[in-house]
């Protein structure tokens, strides 16, 4: 019975993480992985997986030295003080903001792609039904939902097989470039994309208040989640490049549509698979969000959610609505700074007192960290003032 207990909770957590972790990063690149090439994308991604997946764990410890129910900017906050706290606001609002940001972008134009195929919808009114759905779960969920996680990612899991059944016909390996133009540019394209595409920070309140601050559990639920995550995203984005090449688009799925009646039948399932993945980050993404509100501001529930789902609806209306740099400028800059202060965090709570605590990164390690997650920062910044 217990056992059969911690396996719930193992599954749960998993379910969680990897819900909220896999969602639109993973169509960001493709189109980073033919600009940039092969071997560039792949020792970017080898760095930011490693980083990220420590800083998880940084989190999950700076968490579980502490005490009471809040959400990250509450945590930084008992370490940082105040200023941490602001900072980490602007990181997690800024992180969240552009996530769902990029979500509506992409959600909407996935589900006029697949509603198309059935009847005509304008991409302004599929991205307000897709928004008045996953908005109205947000309101009334309180808390993560496993098993419509798992459902999803069941359903990701068949689509994904579908589209490789029907598009190993168009596969070409020499549509994959193994390395973009420029000397450093092919590095730093893909940065921010995989970034975002690996962060699931904000989750780790949730993962600890869900597995009763189980370590063993949580780091089960990251590692697989990563393994989960890794897997998708190589698959996708080969498969993807080696059927498009140049002609891959920023959202992937667009890119096909000149491969006849094969090439329609992959966007159909391609858009399907979009609309699924996107919409549960959506939902985690919103969630976490006005959790933060509810327990870190002391917002209600309808003044959180107000805030949390109008923010995004207010940029998208804008005009804000270039895909990959929003993902790039919400990895790099707000994510990259969150982890800044993850990072910053772990220090004051293992090396900032005389007593040193079981810590298992060196001062070493931590600073190599902030200082990549810095650089990166300041490069992206640069990239959109274009200087750099």
């Amino acid at each position: 019975m217990h056992l059969t207990h911690k396996m719930n909770k193992t599954l749960k957590a998993y379910a969680i993480y990897t819900g909220g972790m896999i969602g639109v990063g993973i169509f960001g690149i493709p189109y980073a992985l033919m600009r940039s090439g092969a071997w560039p994308t792949l020792v970017t991604g080898a760095v930011v997986i490693c980083m990220t997946f420590m800083i998880h764990l940084f989190a999950v410890e700076v968490i579980l030295m502490a005490k009471g129910k809040r959400q990250l900017p509450g945590y930084i906050g008992l370490y940082l003080g105040k200023t941490g706290k602001v900072l980490e606001t602007i990181a997690c609002v800024g992180g969240s903001v552009g996530a769902l940001l990029a979500y509506l972008i992409v959600g909407g134009s996935f589900l006029v792609l697949f509603l198309s195929h059935f009847f005509v919808i304008t991409p302004i009114t599929a991205t307000l039904i897709y928004f008045v759905c996953a908005s109205s779960i947000v309101l009334w969920g309180k808390q993560g939902h496993p098993v419509v996680h798992m459902i999803i990612y069941g359903l990701f899991v068949v689509v994904l097989l579908v589209l490789i059944w029907f598009s190993v016909s168009l596969f070409s390996p020499q549509n994959i470039p193994l390395i973009g133009n420029g000397l450093l540019t092919p590095f730093l394209l893909p940065y921010g994309v995989l970034l975002f595409a690996f962060w699931g920070v904000a989750l780790t309140p949730e993962l600890v208040e869900l597995t009763q601050g189980n370590r063993k559990i949580i780091r089960k639920a990251l590692v697989y989640g990563f393994a989960t995550a890794l897997i998708s995203y190589v698959i996708f984005s080969i498969l993807i490049v080696g059927i498009s090449g140049v002609n891959t688009t920023e959202d992937a799925i667009g890119g096909l549509r000149n491969f006849g009646a094969v090439g329609q039948v992959v966007i159909m399932f391609g858009a399907l698979f979009g609309v699924l993945t996107t919409f549960s980050s959506f939902l985690s993404v919103g969630r976490t969000l006005k959790r933060t509100m509810i327990y870190d501001f002391k917002f209600s529930n309808l003044g959180a959610w107000a805030i949390a789902m109008g923010l995004p609806l207010l940029l998208f209306v804008a005009g804000v609505n270039g895909f990959v740099k929003v993902l790039g400028v919400t990895g790099a800059v707000f994510l990259g700074l969150e982890g800044i202060l993850v990072v910053l965090a772990y220090w004051v709570a293992n090396f900032g007192s005389s007593k040193r605590s079981n810590a298992f990164a060196s001062r070493k390690l931590l600073f190599v960290f902030g200082a990549l997650l810095t650089v990166g920062v300041v490069v992206e910044i640069l990239r959109v003032m274009r200087i750099f």
